[in-house]
């Protein structure tokens, strides 16, 4: 749970004692077994130093409500607006307030005080001097608390009688506060998870398909086995047998294309591999052919080129058993078929 003070004095933000004061608060709060509260955030609010004041002398309820309500739609449990001795006097509001908690059924934690730095009070005679400002919060705030939790309110009778309500903090049940507003924050918190949950689903999809679709934005293999297939061309014209690059990326449309030849279009079976199932739909696979052979180069010159793809890291198709392809060379780094498929890859390996 979260407050959030505003304030109409200049100097609050800067109080020394600002710090202990809120840990005093929170530490009284969270005394309780039940408690949560995380946070007190200060905000100045000039604007706020006329407030609307009714003819009994508190601060009209319509008046709070539209100043604190915003406060309450970020998450803020309970909204506090404070003044200075003498801002309480200029703004109007009766002297006899130390600070006030407007009776009301919205669910929106609200109170008002007054307060110096260093203001004191003695709560109860022969008793010690306390520090006003934690000592209203706090009391303004249980207030509420009753009201919110349906229970009977004892804060004067506990507080001027026993002195310090910090006590009475650490025996509050914050589970009987406002039921039907802790069942609406846990709503909130699961649509929000779920939201949360949603849209990185969403992004992890499109930086999938970022992924995956990268090679074919730019009709290319991925960098790491372009270099490797340059360098088996520059190897292959070095050795005098020059090669030239087939078949690099290929989209899904051209690898049904194959797929269907020598099935359902003319020709032989070139392929086994249905669209998605070639690693060349993945920007990682590269067919060559000798430029001056042609395919029906010698078993020699193709075990040639076969040494020389492996030997910058490729998978030689010239190597299988099932189905011999040996103008194909492919970089799976590790990576399995369905690893492809799934977009399991970390393509930082292919830069």
């Amino acid at each position: 749970m979260k407050i959030k003070l505003l304030t109409t004095d200049t100097t609050l933000p800067n109080w020394k004692s600002l710090k202990a004061k809120h840990r005093e608060i929170l530490k009284a709060l969270n005394a309780s077994p039940s408690a949560n509260f995380t946070a007190i955030d200060v905000e100045l609010r000039l604007d706020l130093a006329k407030p609307e004041v009714a003819a009994r002398g508190a601060i009209e309820h319509a008046w709070l409500d539209k100043i604190f309500l915003p406060y309450f739609n970020q998450g803020y449990d309970f909204t506090g607006l404070h003044f200075n001795m003498d801002g309480w006097a200029k703004a109007g509001i009766r002297p006899t307030l130390n600070g006030a908690n407007p009776i009301d059924t919205d669910q929106i934690g609200e109170f008002y005080l007054r307060s110096d730095e260093d203001t004191t009070k003695r709560y109860v005679t022969g008793g010690s001097r306390l520090n006003k400002y934690i000592q209203t919060v706090l009391h303004e705030m249980i207030h509420e608390y009753y009201r919110g939790a349906g229970l009977p309110d004892i804060t004067h009778k506990y507080h001027y009688s026993m002195g310090d309500i910090r006590m009475l903090a650490a025996t509050l049940d914050w589970t009987l506060y406002r039921p039907e507003l802790q069942i609406r924050r846990k709503q909130e918190t699961i649509i929000e998870l779920l939201q949360r949950k949603v849209i990185g689903l969403l992004k992890k999809k499109v930086a999938q398909l970022t992924d995956l679709l990268s090679a074919k934005a730019t009709n290319q293999l991925r960098p790491k086995v372009q270099r490797a297939a340059d360098v088996v061309v520059a190897e292959m014209k070095r050795r005098g047998h020059p090669v030239r690059i087939v078949e690099g990326f290929r989209t899904l449309e051209r690898q049904t294309e194959l797929y269907n030849q020598g099935r359902i279009t003319p020709g032989a079976v070139v392929t086994n591999a249905k669209a998605g199932q070639s690693l060349h739909n993945y920007g990682v696979a590269v067919d060559f052919v000798f430029r001056q052979e042609g395919y029906n180069a010698s078993n020699t010159l193709w075990n040639l080129l076969g040494s020389v793809g492996k030997a910058q890291g490729f998978a030689w198709g010239g190597d299988w058993t099932s189905f011999l392809d040996r103008p194909h060379f492919e970089m799976k780094l590790g990576y399995s078929l369905r690893d492809f498929q799934n977009n399991k890859i970390d393509w930082n390996k292919y830069k």
